[in-house]
């Protein structure tokens, strides 16, 4: 028999997808949590009374009705969100991007945070650090070391009751131009608001970065995610293949537009598509050099915070150590174009031969490597920042 409690938060969950729906913020995909489909299904798997059956009902077919319309719909990137013009990053790629930190190991992200707030000694809490790691999937003798002793590390960023948490002053968006009816509102930064119940390496940027000696530190931030699982760099970004099917420049170049000028760096993650056919590899580093010249070109035409194109600055994050199984042809290209670009910076996910600084081997990095990878960022672009703050100021 269904308990009144059940009932309760089924028309808790329908009720709360119906507001979303009018709000324009609902996931209209199958396998989202507040999909129309998804909540039919609980009602019914949950047991059916009258007044389920009768009120339920009712409720679905207001929310499936908003839903087809969202579909037929040709939907604005902004969705129609409030515009808030504070200082924004855009972080673009693939499915690393996204971010997939369940993947190696379903829940790992609790179990991390559970342990580093345990209050047991150092040896205990870097033990259990390694044991949580070492059931991931792609994990190494060398990367469960390494990963604990860095969590551990930065366990002052990982107190539960913080990286639960809203942040107050970081917000994020996520959209994935693969599925435009998904609306990409700002949110508080929580591990749970930036991507599909994962989180990728914008979690820890926020909590870090909003802590660095930077211009931005104490000022209300907004982290803009654009990416897309499976994308290859020329067929599904750039800018020369804009108008081919599948073709996500233009979701990108509206990104930057809609910023209205507010737009204050570029992370570019992704490589892994581009790494199986030889073409691909061959062809990455001048498909990357121009890409991000044309991402630069359009953050520099919608500001007024940059001199010239190149002032942008840029992280390009590199591919993980799963890339020496294949062919590491597109993560040598990552290595070569940021030596050759200036203000750029490349951040490093354990792609080495330095036993003390290797990573998961996962194609998706585990919860723990999302954190690390995310504080790196942060640190890297805070650096880039303070850089070119110091040259505007020697000629001023």
């Amino acid at each position: 028999m269904i308990s009144n409690a059940k009932v309760s938060t089924n028309f808790r969950d329908l009720s709360h997808s119906v507001d979303n729906a009018e709000k324009g913020k609902i996931f209209t995909s199958p396998d989202k949590k507040d999909s129309a489909g998804s909540l039919k299904h609980k009602l019914l798997a949950g047991g059916l009374t009258f007044a389920t059956i009768f009120f339920g009902a009712i409720a679905y077919q207001k929310l499936e009705k908003i839903v087809l319309q969202r579909r037929q719909t040709d939907i604005d990137i902004s969705c129609k969100c409030d515009e808030q013009q504070k200082p924004q990053f855009l972080f673009a790629g693939q499915s690393n991007m996204v971010g997939r930190s369940n993947d190696a190991k379903e829940g790992l992200f609790d179990e991390l945070i559970d342990i580093l707030n345990s209050g047991e000694s150092k040896f205990k809490i870097i033990e259990n650090l390694e044991i949580a790691i070492g059931a991931s999937n792609g994990a190494t003798q060398n990367s469960i070391k390494n990963e604990a002793r860095i969590l551990y590390d930065m366990r002052s960023l990982l107190e539960e009751n913080v990286i639960k948490n809203a942040m107050e002053k970081v917000s994020c968006s996520f959209f994935d131009p693969k599925e435009p009816q998904v609306c990409g509102c700002e949110q508080d930064l929580t591990p749970y608001t930036c991507g599909r119940d994962d989180y990728g390496p914008e979690l820890m940027f926020g909590h870090r970065f909003s802590k660095l000696d930077t211009m931005y530190q104490g000022q209300e931030i907004s982290i803009t995610k654009v990416a897309a699982g499976g994308t290859k760099i020329y067929k599904n970004w750039s800018k020369s293949n804009a108008g081919s099917p599948q073709n996500y420049w233009k979701n990108l170049a509206n990104t930057i537009k809609a910023a209205k000028g507010s737009m204050k760096a570029f992370v570019w993650f992704q490589g892994e598509a581009d790494c199986r056919e030889a073409e691909d590899r061959e062809s990455y580093l001048e498909n990357l050099t121009q890409f991000v010249s044309d991402v630069r070109s359009e953050i520099y035409k919608t500001s007024l915070s940059f001199g010239s194109p190149d002032d942008v600055p840029v992280v390009i994050v590199e591919l993980g150590r799963w890339v020496y199984d294949i062919n590491t042809t597109v993560l040598e290209a990552q290595r070569t174009f940021v030596n050759n670009t200036p203000n750029t910076m490349l951040v490093s996910t354990g792609s080495t031969d330095i036993d003390t600084e290797k990573l998961t081997k996962n194609l998706h990095f585990d919860a723990a490597a999302y954190l690390i990878i995310g504080d790196r960022i942060a640190k890297v672009l805070a650096s880039l920042l303070n850089s070119n703050r110091s040259l505007s100021s020697s000629f001023t």
